[in-house]
């Protein structure tokens, strides 16, 4: 049974254009994380870094590098480090591709957590279609593997989405 908890974080950091043709935000901070009658406190350095580049009229490349404290469904606190790189190309006004890949650890903290920790790697594929300024189409396919401490918790996911959206 997870514990409610009580999060002080402290940071610095810069958002919107950092360099030429380079934008994104940069945080660094330092948090502290206690349970519910201080039975278990965490703390740790956080950080992201989420740059973004148009390298021409065309290709985008966007990047991050993240480390965090993360709350999982039974309310154990969970240390997550990870970082990633997408690409989005943009065939016309109309036809967009996308992929990334992204790598990471999660370290699942507390004493109820039984020492696991996790690294996973996930990667996906995707494109979106604008019929008009209105309506959109678009598909994707995501893969996860997770590789784990605690045997019984190794998978690998795969999914297929497809989406109709519309904005007024």
């Amino acid at each position: 049974q997870g514990l409610d908890t009580t999060d002080h974080w402290f940071n610095v950091g810069a958002s919107g254009g950092l360099f030429a043709k380079l934008n994104g935000t940069v945080r660094l901070g330092y948090q502290l994380r206690q349970a519910e009658g201080g039975r278990e406190n965490f703390t740790h350095v956080n950080a992201l870094a989420a740059l973004g580049w148009p390298v021409t009229r065309k290709i985008r490349l966007a990047g991050q590098i993240s480390r965090d404290f993360n709350t999982i469904a039974t309310g154990a606190s969970v240390d997550i480090s990870s970082v990633g790189v997408r690409a989005i190309y943009a065939y016309s006004r109309k036809l967009e591709f996308d992929t990334g890949i992204a790598y990471g650890r999660n370290v699942f903290l507390g004493a109820t957590q039984a020492q696991r920790e996790d690294t996973f790697l996930s990667a996906d594929l995707g494109a979106r279609f604008k019929l008009n300024e209105y309506v959109s189409l678009a598909a994707s396919y995501t893969f996860l593997h997770n590789w784990s401490s605690l045997n019984f918790a190794d998978f690998v996911r795969q999914g297929v989405s497809f989406d109709l959206s519309s904005r007024f």
